[in-house]
């Protein structure tokens, strides 16, 4: 969700939880994760990854309190709308 005047990745700290399939890596700058199933049918795993050397790039970005809150936020939305 890029915005005009900020770096390409703003926002996108975390991976997209809205469409994420089985058995897949669903990547985000950071944070990624997958969810695993079992004879595919099954779930079974959910693994989630950090990158730190993203990490540790990102925390030496000016945007970095911004972009951060914006994908906490955009997390805390998701997990909203995935309730529903």
């Amino acid at each position: 969700m890029p915005s005009k005047g900020h770096n390409e990745c703003y926002g996108g700290m975390v991976a997209d939880t809205m469409y994420a399939a089985a058995d897949r890596v669903v990547p985000g700058k950071v944070f990624e994760f997958e969810l695993k199933t079992v004879g595919g049918l099954h779930r079974g795993d959910r693994v989630v990854r950090t990158k730190l050397n993203e990490w540790d790039a990102c925390t030496r970005c000016d945007e970095f309190d911004t972009c951060f809150r914006l994908s906490l936020g955009t997390l805390t939305v998701e997990g909203v709308v995935a309730q529903r």
